[in-house]
């Protein structure tokens, strides 16, 4: 077996180096920092399983959504503690509570952010937070198989290639499996990561254990930002977007892994049997009562076993329906993948030579288109709190 699928499509599932008999497969970085399997062939015995795991190879089948709320976590402690609602850990927490396993990405390592295995509900803290980076699942498939077998309820929460990913491994439907996928920007190479840590916190690197990208504080939304911690939960260092260029170029899609840009799953239909995502209440319309300002999210249940996992904690999460159709309005990744930044290939150019401190004048560029696109988006909010101009900028708009 010489190549698994096209190198441009591989979003790195880990599904083939699980699947293989003879672990004739492994990752390997390229000079960005991108993972693509490379198969010993000295070892390989032609069996083609890789393939009839890989989501490339044999697409998941896609789910058009049933349901579709705003909400948050109804324990305000769960709410202000997550990235967003904190929906992903009330369903955590639920199936723990219940027996059951959740896998999901943890940043508790900065330089290593990778998928682990949660059966304890002390533990399920290190799996809240977005993580702006490639998470490494590694040989963790196989254990969630023997999960599954056991007859365990288990979670596994990622992004929506990761999902396809674990579907492809599994090779079955089982009962007893929930996939969450996350509405997804792109994920950067975690070399990309490293390096940026590095840069930002210099002769202080080797007191940074875990990293974070957002923050919340209390009645605000999260704000995104690099923020580095050290082993007693000290901050490092810390700073937040559009100065912080790390979640600059995070956010401009500048240094994503290629199969970012042409992703099959960034589509109404998806892959997860529930999807989770931000829901930005930027005109603070949204029909939910108070601590909706500590953050929201979106929940579309996309499956029947979607509904019955939501029905099970109906009771822990305060929510409302909201049409689907506006969640796509709002979150382009709903609809079609991120587009490469226009300075993308300069950034690589750069990083490639010197690292994430070479790229610095391409992202101060950007961080200044940025600033102007801020204050634009702050003069007309300020125009439109104004009742007696907006009615007048209305009918204005409408007789041209």
């Amino acid at each position: 077996m010489m190549e698994i699928c096209p190198k441009e499509q591989c979003a790195s599932c880990y599904a083939c180096l699980n699947a293989c008999p003879t672990a004739s497969i492994q990752l390997q970085e390229d000079e960005r920092g991108c993972l693509y399997p490379v198969v010993n062939q000295s070892s390989c015995i032609d069996c083609g399983l890789c393939q009839k795991v890989c989501p490339v190879c044999q697409p998941p089948t896609l789910h058009s959504c049933k349901e579709s709320y705003i909400a948050y976590a109804a324990n305000h402690r769960e709410q202000q503690t997550a990235a967003s609602g904190g929906l992903a850990a009330v369903l955590s927490r639920h199936v723990v509570r219940h027996g059951g396993v959740v896998y999901g990405a943890s940043a508790v390592d900065a330089f290593n952010v990778q998928h682990v295995r949660v059966d304890k509900e002390a533990d399920l803290e290190q799996l809240k937070g977005s993580k702006y980076v490639h998470s490494k699942i590694g040989v963790l498939l196989k254990t969630l198989k023997e999960d599954l077998q056991a007859g365990r309820d288990v979670i596994f929460v990622g992004t929506p290639c990761q999902v396809a990913g674990v579907r492809g491994f599994l090779r079955k439907d089982y009962p007893n499996f929930f996939a969450l996928d996350l509405v997804c920007h792109g994920v950067p190479p975690q070399k990309v990561l490293n390096s940026a840590i590095a840069y930002y916190c210099g002769d202080e690197t080797s007191r940074v254990k875990s990293v974070r990208f957002r923050r919340k504080e209390e009645g605000q939304h999260s704000i995104y930002g690099l923020y580095c911690d050290d082993a007693g939960g000290q901050l490092v260092y810390g700073d937040d977007h559009p100065q912080q260029h790390y979640a600059l170029g995070f956010m401009a899609a500048m240094f994503y892994r290629p199969n970012c840009h042409t992703c099959p799953y960034a589509c109404p239909d998806r892959v997860g049997d529930i999807t989770l995502g931000d829901f930005w209440d930027r005109d603070g319309k949204a029909a939910l009562p108070a601590q909706k300002t500590d953050g929201i999210s979106m929940l579309i249940v996309n499956t029947e076993r979607g509904k019955k996992l939501m029905a099970d904690v109906r009771n822990e999460i305060v929510c409302v329906e909201h049409p689907y159709t506006d969640f796509t309005r709002r979150n382009g990744q709903l609809t079609h993948p991120m587009r490469r930044h226009a300075s993308s290939e300069n950034f690589w150019k750069s990083f490639v030579a010197g690292g994430f401190a070479a790229t610095e004048s391409i992202l101060a560029k950007h961080e200044k288109l940025v600033r102007k696109n801020i204050l634009k988006k702050k003069i007309k909010r300020a125009i439109y709190t104004i009742p007696f101009l907006e009615k007048l900028l209305l009918m204005i708009f409408h007789k041209s």
